[in-house]
């Protein structure tokens, strides 16, 4: 299944946080920012493949708007992009 989902890239001293508000525990870190976008998409991926798996509520996604509101200087949103079927249909998933 596809699914976009914003991720809140925070910049630091020596890296970059990257969490998505609407996935509890959905957070991942990079030491640039390119890094930081394939680890976000990474951390994604494998959250909803186990929502999915796990047959679990899977939240919508907080518009734009609602998340600029919120975010600090050091912060930017980033919309982030995976398709679950490409994971499963190459058989890279493992059952838990």
């Amino acid at each position: 299944m596809e699914y976009k989902y914003y991720a809140i890239i925070e910049s630091e001293n020596e890296g970059y946080n990257v969490r998505f508000p609407d996935l509890d525990g959905a957070l991942t870190c990079a030491n640039t920012f390119e890094e930081s976008v394939l680890m976000a998409k990474d951390v994604l991926e494998g959250y909803l493949l186990i929502l999915e798996n796990d047959n679990e509520y899977i939240p919508k996604k907080s518009s734009y708007r609602d998340l600029s509101s919120n975010i600090k200087e050091n912060e930017q949103l980033q919309l982030i992009h995976v398709d679950t079927n490409i994971i499963k249909n190459t058989g890279k998933l493992q059952s838990h």
